[in-house]
């Protein structure tokens, strides 16, 4: 048994050394019987989202940590840096938020003393983002409820209304029904639509008589989206 024990710790030993040699940083789980894993420093990026007025928010995969964070955001087209404000983090995400964009541009960001939990070590994390244009309208998530046959769009974009009609297609092009609209506001619209739709199928909604604030003409738009809850 002492001889078992043995090879065990010697063999650990042999792989933190391999390990090490190849430039990985080495962890040791004193509880897990003595085995050694490596464990990188950076966090894997899950979502950019920038969300206007300046504001971006950076979701991770898995838990982070911060220590003295700082965020730099540099526009590729120019190569000028700026210093972001943090807004808020926590331990999956972080928002920041930059006094200097300009719309249709896109930007690199990187976040500095920043580790997934468990690493030992703190390091940066780069990502990228793009400011959509003013008169862009961008739809931020549909939600389709299959009890009251209901459909919520809402938008990332300040939006106007005229007549606005909302129908939905099949992804080939073919009409299902049209709605009645329940609400709409500067940033939102429910509807009841005629028909039901098949659970978990993919569609195409569309959107008439909507422009963005910024925007002199109305028109309209659409996007796919899966009938679920």
């Amino acid at each position: 048994m002492k001889r078992e024990r043995l090879g065990k710790k010697i063999l650990s030993l042999v792989l933190a050394v391999t390990l090490v040699g190849s430039g990985l940083s080495v962890y040791s789980a004193k509880d897990n019987n003595n085995e050694v894993y490596a464990v990188t420093g950076a966090p894997q990026i899950e979502k950019t989202e920038y969300e206007g007025k300046g504001k971006v928010e950076v979701e991770f995969y898995g838990k982070v940590k911060f220590y003295n964070a700082k965020v730099t955001v540099k526009k590729l087209s120019t190569g000028k840096v700026y210093t972001a404000d943090i807004l808020k983090k926590d331990s999956d995400d972080i928002e920041f938020k930059s006094p200097s964009y300009t719309a249709g541009c896109k930007y690199k960001y990187t976040i500095s003393g920043i580790k997934k939990y468990g690493a030992d070590r703190y390091t940066s994390v780069s990502g990228y983002f793009t400011v959509p244009n003013a008169s862009r309208i961008v739809i931020d998530e549909i939600e389709y409820d299959a009890d009251d046959r209901e459909l919520s769009v809402d938008f990332k974009t300040r939006v106007n209304w005229r007549y606005p009609t909302v129908k939905v297609y099949t992804t080939t092009g073919e009409f299902v029904c049209g709605s009645r609209i329940l609400e709409k506001d500067s940033d939102s619209i429910e509807v009841r639509l005629n028909k039901s739709l098949k659970y978990g199928k993919k569609y195409k909604v569309k959107i008439s008589g909507i422009k963005a604030r910024t925007a002199t003409t109305y028109k309209t738009i659409s996007k796919t989206f899966y009938a679920v809850d």
